[in-house]
């Protein structure tokens, strides 16, 4: 074949070798008033977790403790719909909050979200806590 037509991947060797393909899921195992447990999951203290409420909704929760295989998570928003064996994902990320300069003199909840009955908020540039 000629060297033309072959396909150069070096480029693509550094992606491939330090690219993070895993998922890292558990499932709820405990629910204590806020607090939620789950087993099976890699984590961080600190990381943010999807928890699965249903087919299409999910609640984010920061992992604040880890027991052995157990870890504890803290969520962020309401928790309908939760029950023992609801699929909770890592982000591998820490929490990130948008910001805006239309944000000045709004009411938003702990993750930004305006919580005043305004319009939701555009063009927000990511910061970590």
């Amino acid at each position: 074949m000629p060297d033309s037509k072959m396909l150069d991947i070096i480029p693509l060797q550094r992606v491939i070798r330090l690219g993070d393909f895993y998922t890292r899921q558990g499932k709820v195992s405990k629910i204590m008033g806020l607090m939620v447990e789950a087993t099976g999951l890699e984590c961080n203290m600190g990381d943010i977790c999807r928890i699965q409420l249903g087919q299409e909704n999910f609640a984010l929760a920061e992992v604040v403790g880890i027991l052995g295989n157990t870890v504890q998570l803290m969520p962020y928003q309401e928790l309908d719909g939760i029950g023992s064996g609801s699929i909770v994902i890592n982000t591998g990320r820490k929490l990130e909050v948008g910001i805006t300069p239309g944000m000045l003199g709004r009411a938003v909840d702990a993750l930004g979200s305006p919580i005043d009955g305004g319009p939701a908020f555009t063009e927000e540039l990511a910061r970590e806590l």
